[in-house]
């Protein structure tokens, strides 16, 4: 569970900008699975290019982690809305420009920038020591329905998120 909790919390902090939403309003469950289930491929693969050097090849991550990507990667699109709404929102909560920035590019050229900053925030931020536990949480959550994978990271992000003040990092949840 240790291991699903650090890799959720990567995974929602590598979006970029997210540190400064703690003053914006809360963050629901369902906007936590949206932005999950959009940021999990890129989860993926930054964190098997970031344990690439620390996994054995037998691995998961390294061995499976790609077609899990690749599976995970199908519901992105219905995600999009959602996780978008979530980054736009973060990104009001900072300068106008950056927000305008934002809003103004056109999905087909945000989408790429959003992955690539997740993968390499990911692949950097990712200890070493955690890589055969994250391939094996993966490995674990393999066989879910991304759904209900999102949902579960969604779900590990409140359980672990500080009960009297709904914090989880800078982040404010919504109550349940």
């Amino acid at each position: 569970m240790r291991s699903l909790i650090i890799l959720a919390a990567l995974a929602t902090a590598a979006l970029p900008g997210i540190a400064q939403a703690a003053d914006a309003s809360c963050l629901t469950a369902g906007e936590l699975a949206s932005v999950s289930t959009y940021a999990m491929p890129s989860v993926i693969n930054g964190a098997a290019q970031g344990c690439a050097s620390a996994l054995p090849a037998e691995a998961f991550l390294r061995r499976d982690g790609g077609q899990l990507a690749n599976r995970y990667a199908e519901r992105r699109n219905a995600a999009w809305p959602g996780a978008k709404a979530v980054l736009l929102r973060i990104a009001a909560n900072g300068d106008a420009g950056r927000a305008d920035m934002v809003r103004t590019l056109p999905d087909a050229s945000l989408r790429p920038l959003i992955d690539g900053l997740i993968s390499q925030q990911i692949e950097q931020k990712i200890p070493a020591a955690r890589c055969s536990s994250i391939s094996r949480a993966l490995q674990l959550l393999a066989p879910l329905p991304a759904d209900n994978t999102a949902e579960l990271i969604a779900l590990a992000l409140g359980l672990t998120s500080n009960t009297s003040t709904r914090k989880l990092g800078p982040l404010t949840l919504c109550p349940a």
